[in-house]
Formats: C-alpha cells, sequence, structure tokens
C-alpha cells in the first residue's frame, strides 16, 4: 500500500508541474490506472482515494479546457468506474460519479451526463438526511442536463424544486441558490417567457449587488441577462 501510494503521488506531482496537456493526460491515467492493480482491494483502494482526492482534483483540473473536454471525460469516466467497483455506496464513490457527470455536461454529451447524476439523485437520498447537499447537487445536473438536450419545461421544473429546498437550509444569498436562479432564468428564456426571465434577472442583478459588489462578474453578467430579456 504505501509503496502504491508513493507511486501515485509521485505521477501526480509530476503531471501537475508541467504544462503539457500531453503529459497531464498521461499522469493522470497511469493513476488510474495504479488503483486497478491487481493487489487494490476495496479498503486500499478508499484510504488511498480519501489521501490523495486534491491532487487528483488539481491534477484533473488541468484538462478543463475545451479543446480537452473529451479526453476529461474520459478520464473521470475512468475514475468513476475503478470506484463505483471498489468502493460503491462510499463517499469517494460519489465524488467521483459528481466529477463524470460534470465533465459529460461539458463534453457536451448530455444524455451520459443525465443517466449518471440520476443514478447518483437515487443513490444520495438517505446518504445524509433529506435535501442533502449530495442528492441537491446531483438534481441540478439532472436539471442542467435536459437544458442541454432542449428539456426546457423539465429542467425549470427541477431548477425550481431545487431552489425551495435549498432555501430551506442555506441564506437567501448563497452563492449555490442564486446559481440555481440564473439557470432558471436562463431557461425561461429559452422557453420564450422573456418577460419571466427579465424579472428574475433583475432580482438577481439586485441580490449580487448586494452580495459580490456592483462590478462583480456575476452581478454584470446578470444585468445583460436582464437587458437583453427586456429587448
Amino acid at each position: 500500500m504505501d509503496f502504491l501510494k508513493r507511486i501515485c503521488l509521485k505521477r501526480i506531482a509530476a503531471a501537475g508541474e508541467k504544462t503539457s496537456p500531453g503529459l497531464l493526460r498521461r499522469g493522470v491515467r497511469e493513476m488510474v490506472r495504479s488503483y486497478k492493480g491487481p493487489d487494490s482491494r476495496r479498503g486500499d483502494v478508499l484510504i488511498l482515494f480519501e489521501m490523495d482526492y486534491a491532487q487528483i482534483a488539481s491534477a484533473l483540473y488541468g484538462l478543463r479546457r475545451k479543446e480537452m473536454y473529451r479526453d476529461y471525460m474520459e478520464i473521470c469516466g475512468s475514475l468513476h468506474t475503478v470506484l463505483q467497483k471498489c468502493a460503491a455506496g462510499t463517499i469517494p464513490a460519489v465524488f467521483a460519479a459528481n466529477l463524470y457527470g460534470e465533465a459529460c455536461l461539458l463534453a457536451g454529451a448530455f444524455e451520459e451526463a443525465l443517466r449518471i447524476f440520476t443514478e447518483l439523485e437515487e443513490e444520495t437520498r438517505d446518504l445524509d438526511g433529506p435535501d442533502n447537499g449530495f442528492q441537491l447537487r446531483a438534481r441540478y445536473g439532472m436539471a442542467r442536463a435536459r437544458q442541454g438536450l432542449g428539456r426546457y419545461e423539465e429542467a425549470l421544473r427541477d431548477l425550481n424544486d431545487i431552489l425551495v429546498r435549498r432555501a430551506r437550509r442555506l441564506p437567501p444569498d448563497d452563492p449555490r441558490i442564486l446559481a440555481g436562479m440564473a439557470r432558471a432564468a436562463g431557461a425561461r428564456e429559452q422557453m420564450g417567457q422573456d418577460r419571466q426571465a427579465a424579472e428574475l434577472y433583475r432580482t438577481l442583478y439586485r441580490k449580487s449587488r448586494r452580495a459580490f459588489g456592483e462590478d462583480h462578474p456575476f452581478t454584470l453578467r446578470c444585468l445583460a441577462g436582464a437587458e437583453k430579456a427586456e429587448e
């Protein structure tokens, strides 16, 4: 186990120190292969993953570029597969599934993203009580996937439900609530509901200005969204 851990950390460190996309891909793929080793028992994989997930996330973040989204999706998919086989139902497996779902959204693989987030939403319902963060994050991923597929009414229904659930646990100006409101405004705009979209963007603009300031990028995007919907 110690030897495996040292090898993984060395590969991730080497990948993180380089700017070459090829080296990043190889470093992360080598790490994934290490998890698949013949001696990788469930407990060993969990310990290794929990100790190294920050390095994993850091190395994977280097692949979050538009021209590399498919590579990012492939590698996150490999990690998801490994954790599902070795540690299904655990927090590391949930983390890996969410990472893969997010990668699918970035790559435009909306059907696959919807499948992953639907499974994740079911698996996390009882993980940490009702309306837990894991479940709501999965529901949010489902809404984003449906929006990408053009299923705007379903996406808007999901987004409104998430906002109601999050409002029970979070302050009204929490960034997660504001992000959900912005996506709901976008869904209304895509459905041709320009007046409702403009009203929501205006509400968001006031909230964002209060929470983040007049010149914050999110505040400016909300103002631009309101002006566009009002045209």
